[in-house]
């Protein structure tokens, strides 16, 4: 009975005992293991030290008193219930995708503002020709006078008018865009229908001289046309401007060669005519002595009339001009026009078709 009860304590001792059981049917965790100094606690699953085997493990001391068979006393390393440690995963780097999605952005506003810019121009800013003259700001023609009695400038052939000036008019037009519309208006007349608005500009181998520079504006000079003397093939003595002292002169009213015959007679003997045609049939009946005219129109004279000659050399420097109403802005697009009929060669064109 003593024995029994003397065992009856030990069967359940308290944590806080420090007797050691000689033997028990269920061995304690700490009997199982033996700790270890340099062994790391539990709080600490991370470090990759293994646990060391207990010493239940290894070979049983026969000196020791047997025990009851247990569970393995080893105990898995601490890997084997801690998940790997293993490096969380980069972000993916976004960067270049950015800078090239805000390229595309950039790229695409920049188109979108050129063509807004280009649809606001042909709203706004609609491409029109550029008009010869300030009274056309919306031009369905470009009335242009002449007089058709200067052969071979401008003169009229099988019931229409022809001549350099009249193709000169023409290509200005289509230069210009615009389509031509002549009007045949006497020399005298044509500088006065201008001051009117009759028409938009003269074309009619009108020579530019510091007079009519006063009160008009010139375009650039479209042909040198120096002035010379006709005379019956019979005259011999009427070669040059000093041998037409004492005789009678046929000019054309108003024009250059009007005050170049002043310079040479006197004035009752400047026969004045409204036109060279009638100046012309003068000559032939021998009613005056001589013709001063240009030496375009002096080419086509003869040209026609058989019994008629070119009795001088030019002696003046005559450059015919399109005249405007004094400081009409339009001169300018008509001179970049002439300019390229120039360069392109269609006023050499003209020369040689009507001149030579």
């Amino acid at each position: 009975m003593d024995d029994k009860n003397n065992t009856t304590p030990q069967a359940n001792p308290t944590p806080d005992s420090g007797a050691v059981p000689s033997a028990s049917p269920e061995p304690t965790l700490s009997q199982l293991e033996t700790p270890s100094a340099s062994s790391p606690t539990p709080e600490q699953p991370a470090s990759p030290t293994p646990t060391p085997a207990v010493s239940s493990s290894s070979t049983p001391d026969p000196s020791k008193p047997s025990t009851p068979d247990a569970p393995s006393s080893t105990t898995p390393p601490p890997s084997s219930s801690t998940p790997p440690s293993s490096t969380p995963p980069q972000a993916k780097r976004r960067f270049p995708w950015i800078i090239l999605l805000v390229i595309l952005l950039l790229g695409f506003l920049a188109l979108a503002m050129w063509y807004f810019r280009s649809q606001l121009q042909k709203t706004v800013v609609a491409p029109t020709p550029t008009p010869v003259q300030s009274a056309m700001s919306t031009p369905k023609a470009l009335i242009v006078g002449t007089d058709p009695t200067f052969q071979p400038m401008e003169f009229t052939q099988g019931g229409k008018m022809v001549g350099y000036d009249i193709d000169l008019a023409n290509l200005l037009a289509k230069q210009v865009g615009v389509p031509v519309k002549l009007k045949n208006i006497t020399f005298d007349n044509l500088f006065t229908a201008l001051q009117q608005h009759q028409i938009d500009m003269i074309i009619s181998a009108v020579t530019i001289t510091p007079e009519r520079e006063k009160k008009y504006t010139f375009s650039k000079h479209y042909l040198n046309a120096g002035q010379v003397i006709i005379t019956q093939k019979t005259n011999e003595l009427i070669k040059a401007p000093a041998d037409l002292k004492g005789k009678k002169i046929g000019v054309q009213q108003g024009t250059t060669d009007e005050s170049e015959a002043l310079k040479y007679t006197d004035d009752k003997l400047v026969i004045r005519y409204p036109d060279f045609v009638q100046a012309t049939k003068a000559l032939v009946s021998g009613t005056i002595d001589a013709i001063i005219t240009d030496l375009p129109s002096a080419q086509g004279i003869v040209g026609t009339n058989p019994t008629l000659k070119i009795a001088s050399d030019p002696f003046t420097n005559d450059y015919y001009g399109i005249v405007f109403r004094k400081g009409d802005p339009e001169v300018a697009p008509v001179n970049k026009a002439l300019d390229s009929l120039s360069v392109r060669g269609y006023l050499t064109e003209l020369k040689h078709k009507w001149l030579d």
